[in-house]
């Protein structure tokens, strides 16, 4: 079946290679390597080794792909019937905001909210347990969505990216070129060209020289920008996509007219045809390649025609101002991003392009509810500068004219990146509420040596219980922690063990399931550690728990 390209990620090039969008076919029939073809016709990827949602995340993100989105009945079947090989449930790529509501949860994958069809068991979202969503395989629950612990659960996951295209209409000798229009920067032309998981254009042959010559056809212009750069001695050349430098067809060679190339398309200062050393920062029209078949199911960041909801991203990455790489002048809405990253680390973030109007602003808040930015970027804003939040949290928020705005034909857009670096700030330690749930000690301050135990152990541990055991020893040795037999619920209870005092502390283990005694050990780096208990909701009839014994360990 042939369609015309309208998949998300073409629509994140936007306006910037137009006769992409209007005229590039393709045959969508085959998925890249270890992904399989549902009957939704996407190609996903069942992951059993189970892992955090941000790192599930992540995990897809570097395939090309996302964390699976569901939008029909047809959709959550073939993915629960996929998963059902693992009795471990998988994690959904949604993330939600308000306990009830299924409007507010929005899909990593910016294919909007599940408030038209969504699977939440009665009572869901429930932000008390988390605000990742999650689907169990194999009990009474298979199959509904169920809120989890982003940082806390550990759980099988599913990719899914865009079948392999196979043929495009401009093609030659195995790769596929976009000729664009829009005239850009060097550095923006290739951003605008990796977001489609290609270069500009390096040429090696005659043949292919003449054959990108003939890609502008009408309106052509007088230079186009290709792929090609002096190096910093000036004594030779290099295509940027890093293919090797064995032809050339050079008209006029200067570095002092700029380090970047251009080739000629009609006579002028050189022959139609040649190329021509011209500086990185003019705006030309371009052109892309990229070899047939090369797979891009996702691009570095969303770049959004118009910004309607939040956008949700985590761990690490890159976005983009609206309706990039062109300017983002004529959006009428504000923007906001909501980053995270793992617990225990800080939000860093730093914009390498910035090119602002002087009505627009971007704010930095170190907290997702905070009201007032710790920092707001304008038109002169440093745009090399790394910014820091003092949580795992940041929100960024866009803020467009609104009114009387400039329009003085520039090209006026944005990108950012973000990261998680080392915490530098001291967390305060746990102030421990006994659950009611529990019994009387559950939630305590241990010195060692000492013992600690599930709630009503030897006996099955209640539903919905949530115990710390903050362990110490002196000052200047270690704890070495020894649990006896261990026999939890793998579906959905852990036992979390932390290098520290604190929630934000090295994780040193996380455990579910049924271990015979002394087989899981543990010995911290410091006189303090930290062991949490979580049970669902569900009720428990089956597993009696765990104990465990710790001492000093002198050094």
């Amino acid at each position: 079946m042939t369609t015309v390209i309208i998949s998300s990620n073409c629509a994140m090039w936007s306006h910037s290679v137009l006769l992409l969008a209007a005229l590039a076919s393709v045959l969508a029939d085959t998925c890249p390597d270890g992904f399989t073809i549902l009957s939704t016709n996407k190609c996903v990827k069942l992951v059993t080794e189970a892992s955090k949602h941000s790192d599930a995340t992540a995990y897809c993100t570097s395939l090309g792909g996302n964390l699976i989105s569901v939008h029909s009945v047809i959709d959550n079947n073939a993915y629960q019937k996929l998963a059902a090989v693992s009795v471990t449930p998988y994690w959904l790529g949604i993330k939600c905001a308000q306990s009830g509501s299924p409007k507010s949860c929005l899909w990593d994958d910016q294919s909007g909210d599940a408030g038209k069809y969504n699977g939440f068991a009665p009572g869901f979202p429930l932000l008390e347990i988390g605000s990742c969503v999650y689907v169990p395989t194999n009990s009474s629950s298979a199959g509904k969505w169920l809120s989890g612990d982003c940082d806390a659960m550990i759980l099988n996951f599913i990719c899914e990216t865009t079948p392999i295209t196979n043929t495009c209409t401009f093609q030659y000798n195995g790769n596929c070129y976009y000729p664009s229009q829009s005239a850009l920067s060097e550095q923006d032309a290739q951003s605008a060209c990796q977001q489609e998981c290609g270069n500009l254009v390096s040429i090696h042959s005659d043949e292919e020289n003449n054959f990108v010559q003939s890609l502008f056809t009408t309106n052509s212009p007088t230079y186009i920008r290709i792929g090609a750069k002096h190096s910093n001695n000036q004594n030779s050349n290099y295509w940027i996509d890093g293919s090797s430098w064995d032809y050339d067809n050079i008209g006029y060679s200067n570095p002092n007219l700029g380090m970047c190339w251009s080739m000629a398309l009609t006579n002028d200062t050189i022959p139609a045809g040649k190329w021509i050393s011209s500086h990185c920062d003019t705006s030309l029209p371009f052109v892309c390649k990229r070899t047939v078949g090369t797979q891009c199911g996702a691009t570095p960041g969303p770049t959004p025609a118009q910004c309607t909801s939040p956008m949700f991203l985590h761990n690490s990455g890159s976005f983009y101002s609206p309706n990039w790489p062109n300017s983002y002048l004529g959006d009428q809405y504000p923007c906001t991003y909501i980053l995270d990253t793992p617990i225990g680390s800080l939000v860093q973030i730093q914009f390498p392009i910035l090119n602002l109007d002087s009505q627009a602003s971007i704010s930095l808040y170190n907290h997702v509810e905070d009201s007032t930015p710790f920092l707001v970027l304008e038109a002169n804003s440093a745009s090399d500068q790394w910014y820091t939040s003092t949580t795992n949290t940041m929100r960024v928020v866009f803020q467009l004219c609104i009114s009387h705005c400039l329009n003085d034909g520039a090209n006026y857009n944005w990108k950012a990146e973000f990261k998680p670096s080392t915490a530098v700030t001291t967390q305060p330690p746990i102030t421990v509420t006994p659950n009611p749930n529990n019994p009387s000690g559950c939630n305590s301050n241990i010195m060692a040596p000492g013992y600690i135990s599930s709630p009503n152990y030897p006996n099955y541990y209640p539903s919905n219980a949530l115990c710390r055991y903050h362990l110490s020893t002196t000052v200047g040795n270690r704890i070495k922690l020894d649990f006896g037999a261990i026999d939890t619920d793998q579906c959905c209870d852990y036992i979390y063990v932390q290098d520290g005092a604190f929630t934000g502390s090295p994780f040193i283990a996380n455990i579910s399931g049924t271990y015979p005694a002394h087989m899981k050990t543990f010995q911290s780096t410091s006189n303090l550690m930290l062991v949490t208990f979580k049970s669902s909701i569900y009720d428990n009839k089956d597993y009696t728990g765990f104990s465990a014994n710790f001492c000093t360990i002198q050094i």
